[in-house]
């Protein structure tokens, strides 16, 4: 409570540090050449908090460092030129984000889920008419200068590969500037697959208010919710989620079914014969099983 935060962009030095109370902080976020050159807006997400601000207008508590100067005192022509830039983005006649400026980005786990997804886009988008719905696939296995291209030429929706899409968004093909939907398909799975520090720097990336004034909802879909993984991404990274779950944690699904069957071998010997009305896929029936035996396959019963 009553503390001071200053935020510090230096865009010579590509760096983005904060002070508190005075005291420098040093560097939190390092700009890469495409960022360099990105339009920048004040943002900040607060969680039962109030804040107020100071871009100069008044004397600031903790003066910056000599070499820093405050927004409010900044030239106009820095200003107008970032204004004029951010207006570059969108289309003049509908305020739309164009070329490659997606709003929503699906990411998953596989090609085959990316392919699905993309499929069913296709199959909704018919009944959008106004505006016309532009969707791209972005896998590995197809042309990336085809996607590139498509990207150009203007896209609404990207679903895709965790790796193609870092491919696009490193080379800078890919902008996310508007992106207004974030959404992790099977997110498990994409945990499982190491992609944690991948989602949290795009998130990083990701404008959390865009220049319209619209704010980033981010939508995790996956059939075990509840696993630790997935909540503590929740956690981390989503703000007051809501949770929709249409079974329940412990819910097993209707075409799973559960048989226990009771076996002391000591005491009732007729257990052999329950193998003859069990049905199985075959792949173990000539493994050697019996006791004694060195076979990996083998298993005891106690």
């Amino acid at each position: 409570m009553h503390d001071v935060i200053g935020c510090l962009l230096n865009l010579s030095k590509g760096e983005i540090s904060f002070t508190l109370n005075g005291a420098d902080l040093g560097p939190a976020f390092t700009l890469n050449a495409q960022q360099k050159s990105q339009t920048f807006y004040p943002a900040v997400v607060l969680k039962n908090a109030e804040m107020s601000f100071n871009f100069g207008a008044q004397p600031f508590k903790y003066p910056p460092p000599n070499d820093y100067i405050a927004v409010a005192s900044a030239p106009k022509e820095a200003i107008r030129e970032n204004s004029i830039n951010s207006n570059q983005t969108q289309s003049k006649e509908d305020g739309k984000p164009k070329c490659n400026a997606p709003q929503a980005i699906i990411m998953e786990p596989s090609r085959e889920l990316a392919e699905q997804t993309y499929n069913q886009i296709q199959k909704f988008k018919k009944y959008l008419k106004d505006p016309i719905i532009r969707e791209l696939l972005v896998i590995g296995g197809v042309s990336v200068k085809e996607q590139i291209s498509v990207l150009n030429s203007g896209v609404d929706i990207i679903v895709g590969t965790p790796g193609r899409l870092e491919d696009l968004i490193q080379g800078g093909y890919l902008s996310l500037t508007h992106c207004r939907f974030f959404i992790l398909d099977e997110a498990d799975g994409l945990l499982k697959q190491g992609y944690t520090e991948l989602i949290d720097r795009l998130h990083r990336q990701i404008p959390k208010i865009t220049s319209d004034g619209k704010r980033l909802q981010m939508i995790v879909c996956s059939a075990t919710l509840h696993a630790f993984e997935v909540k503590k991404m929740a956690e981390r990274l989503m703000h007051f989620p809501t949770w929709v779950d249409l079974k329940g944690e412990d819910a097993v699904p209707e075409t799973v079914h559960h048989v226990v069957v009771i076996v002391d071998p000591q005491k009732d010997k007729s257990w052999h014969n329950l193998r003859k009305c069990i049905e199985t896929d075959g792949v173990h029936n000539r493994d050697n099983i019996r006791p004694g035996s060195n076979n990996p396959g083998a298993f005891r019963i106690k």
